[in-house]
């Protein structure tokens, strides 16, 4: 047992030295705005698909191109995050997803936009997503170091949610 009369020296927080690191910060920021707008990008499609068709069904096909990645793609996604420099790799899958945005709203505004479309650009993107998890927790765990990876991974998951 501690005694109260005898000042305890005062540890900061895991999660107060995480935040004070700058290359977690960056990290976790540009994580957590690739997941707002990936967020966004999933209401949005959904609700231009419904608009297109008046379909839930091909709501949920749109919504299924961009899940299927990682169903059928999440363990070798592991392996390419391993195998390759992780921060070119976040930077081609955000490059990829900025290329599939600007197709997707060109069309759009020519009003050539199709479901097809949607769905290929949810598939591109589902693979983006699925790669970007594997790359970016790697990179958060590596940053935080052993003693502080379990409050950096959940920090960083909760901008996925």
């Amino acid at each position: 047992m501690t005694d109260p009369a005898i000042p305890q020296t005062a540890q900061p927080s895991p999660l107060r030295v995480l935040l004070s690191d700058s290359t977690f910060l960056k990290l976790w920021g540009a994580g957590g705005l690739t997941n707002s707008m990936r967020w966004v990008e999933m209401l949005v499609s959904g609700l231009y698909a419904y608009h297109l068709t008046r379909s839930a069904f091909a709501v949920s096909l749109v919504l299924m191109a961009r899940a299927l990645p990682m169903l059928l793609m999440g363990a070798l996604s592991g392996a390419v995050a391993e195998s390759l420099n992780r921060k070119y790799l976040l930077m081609a899958g955000q490059v990829l997803t900025a290329l599939g945005a600007i197709s997707i709203a060109t069309l759009s505004a020519l009003g050539w936009l199709s479901l097809w479309h949607l769905w290929i650009n949810g598939l591109i993107g589902g693979l983006v997503w699925t790669n970007e998890l594997a790359t970016r927790r790697r990179m958060v765990a590596e940053t935080a170091g052993p003693e502080r990876i379990v409050p950096a991974v959940a920090f960083d998951t909760t901008t996925g949610s």
